[in-house]
């Protein structure tokens, strides 16, 4: 017994080391003049990947826990969650941008993402007492990330709206109508919430804005039919002609004027808000040799960890369930007469294949769902005989 528990804090210790590694070469840098340096100058992202990595640590500690099959002491448990954490911090410094416009976009994704987790964990029913991700879960999100940075370090500048939009006149249309859009989405959505908030219904005909366009468009065409037949009344031949065009080109003037002054007065505020979220930070951490390399071995690092952990909850979801079923389940009056071993393996091979992982661990942990499956297991035996 004390040789066990000597094994297993020593494996303890030495995934310690590990996360510590992970974090360690997750931090690393050169310097613009060749110096090694540790990302840890800027405080802001510091603290938000630490409330990120308890949250996912704290996730973890909980999903290791759903699995196991025997409590763990204090001590064991401080040094699990010391190494989820240290872990957990070093996936978010590899996938995460420095402080930056898409840094600042990509916290706020993360941090919704985390706390989705960190609720699910603590959804507990009788028989369920985990519902949150698993170590891959995370992995693989932030493997997506990861990707997401790599491409915008290496194709774009630290300023993306610099290299592409500012100056482009077609992106920069293409940014305007969508700014438009979303300003009448957002307007039909805000009166709708302030409609249902009200609750009054109106009896009023609804006024669509295709509608609207039109009425607008006849009444414009009806002003000029109008001002063409007052012109030609008043001069005739070339004199009404010359008179039409330069009233013509007086309105198409005062309206490509109008449009621009329009265009400039609403791209004035968003190209502000994209100047400081198209920026990727770069700057701060120079993407150099040593700072790829150590960034691809702390994710290689991490990505092993969630595989082992993973391997680790399965076969603690084998004991746990090959317990269950020898110490209290296979005991029963109804199953004494049968082939033991033989129901023990199918049992285990049925659960291990349960897709459900919630499912799996809920019939693993609780003896009278575990009597459910055997039974049919027996009686499907029963039958074939």
């Amino acid at each position: 017994m004390e040789e066990e528990k000597f094994t297993a804090y020593s494996r303890k210790l030495f995934s310690l080391g590990f996360g510590s590694l992970c974090l360690l070469l997750s931090l690393i840098f050169q310097s613009r003049a060749g110096f090694i340096r540790l990302a840890v100058h800027d405080h802001f992202s510091v603290a938000i990947v630490f409330i990120l990595s308890v949250l996912n640590a704290w996730g973890l500690f909980r999903y290791v826990s759903a699995y196991s099959y025997r409590e763990q002491s204090p001590l064991e448990s401080v040094l699990d969650f010391l190494t989820y954490l240290l872990f957990s911090a070093g996936l978010f410094n590899v996938v995460m941008f420095p402080a930056s416009g898409l840094g600042i976009a990509e916290m706020v994704i993360l941090m919704i993402f985390m706390l989705g987790n960190f609720s699910m964990s603590h959804i507990n029913t009788d028989r369920i007492k985990f519902a949150g991700m698993g170590p891959w879960s995370t992995a693989i999100f932030g493997l997506i990330l990861w990707t997401v940075k790599l491409v915008t370090f290496y194709f774009f500048e630290d300023s993306i709206y610099s290299q592409i939009v500012s100056g482009n006149s077609i992106v920069r249309g293409i940014i305007f109508a969508f700014a438009i859009i979303g300003a009448f989405v957002l307007f039909r959505h805000v009166s709708k919430i302030g409609e249902a908030h009200v609750g009054i219904k109106t009896q009023k005909k609804k006024i669509y804005a295709k509608n609207v366009f039109i009425a607008i468009g006849k009444t414009v065409a009806s002003a000029v039919k109008n001002f063409c037949t007052f012109v030609f009344s008043i001069f005739t031949g070339w004199v009404g002609i010359i008179v039409i065009l330069i009233a013509g080109l007086l309105i198409l003037g005062i309206g490509i004027f109008a449009f621009q002054s329009f265009f400039d007065a609403v791209m004035k505020p968003v190209e502000i808000i994209l100047q400081k979220l198209m920026t990727t930070g770069e700057y701060s951490v120079n993407p150099s040799m040593a700072y790829t390399v150590c960034q691809i071995s702390a994710m290689l690092i991490y990505i092993v960890f969630s595989f082992l952990l993973t391997a680790s909850c399965s076969k603690s979801l084998d004991a746990k369930c090959g317990r269950l079923l020898e110490n209290k389940v296979l005991n029963h009056d109804e199953f004494k007469s049968l082939n033991r071993v033989e129901l023990k393996r199918i049992a285990e091979k049925k659960i291990r294949d349960e897709r459900n992982e919630i499912k799996r661990i809920a019939i693993a942990s609780d003896e009278d769902l575990m009597k459910d499956v055997v039974t049919e297991i027996a009686d499907d035996i029963k039958e074939k005989d």
